[in-house]
């Protein structure tokens, strides 16, 4: 457990994904590692799937260093400003300017009442398709 914010790891766990930069570049992580991975996750609620998508490991790892996440129009069209400004800050691939979990939580879309009634179950449906196919390959 890290008790103060200049404590680090150094061993790598749970899904590539979901780790932030400096844990796939293994330069010692701590706290901000998980804020990059609550920003995946938040990503992939709100529209269906990953922001990092690369089908192997060395171009997961620049993608996620260069840190460009995209919001496609087509399931992103419904999202409001501030979601997107919430996930932009929570990916900031430098982790000594990515929001804190403190930080996170004043954030103006964790505050406001910007909601969005689109229906992201078929976007989840056909990701989950996608994974469960590339599954079958690999095996």
């Amino acid at each position: 457990m890290l008790e103060s914010p200049s404590d680090v790891l150094t061993s790598m766990a749970g899904s590539f994904g979901y780790a932030a930069p400096e844990v796939m570049l293994k330069e010692g992580h701590g706290k901000p590692a998980d804020m990059w991975s609550l920003g995946v996750i938040t990503y992939t609620l709100l529209c269906g799937y990953s922001p990092f998508r690369s089908e192997n490991m060395s171009d997961l790892i620049e993608e996620c260093r260069h840190g460009k996440v995209q919001f496609h129009e087509r399931y992103w069209r419904d999202v409001s400003a501030d979601a997107k400004d919430f996930i932009n800050w929570l990916l900031t691939t430098d982790q000594h300017k990515r929001a804190t979990a403190e930080e996170a939580l004043t954030h103006r879309w964790l505050k406001g009442d910007t909601a969005s009634d689109h229906n992201l179950l078929p976007e989840i449906k056909a990701y989950l398709a996608r994974a469960k196919l590339r599954r079958g390959i690999e095996i």
